[in-house]
């Protein structure tokens, strides 16, 4: 509508993208263990992606092998059973 605004927002070039990770700490995966092996169902609550979650849930421990169907270590192509 020809605004300052507009004149400013127009021919604008991105230069970067940042993405930024926090990263499991390493005393997790046996705390989740050492839960399980205590009869402790463990859960996650989360307000990322359904993909995300998943990720994390796995690296963590909260999900194994057991929870999916296909080969575990392929992310492309298991499923979480229903």
């Amino acid at each position: 509508d020809g605004s300052p605004a507009l004149e400013v927002e127009c021919e604008l070039t991105l230069i970067g993208v940042v993405g930024i990770e926090d990263p499991l700490r390493q005393e997790v995966p046996p705390a989740i263990n050492t839960c399980y092996k205590a009869g402790i169902d463990v859960r996650m609550v989360t307000g990322d992606n359904l993909e995300t979650a998943i990720a994390i849930a796995s690296r963590c421990g909260i999900l194994r092998p057991e929870h999916f169907e296909g080969d575990f270590t392929n992310t492309k192509s298991r499923q979480i059973k229903v």
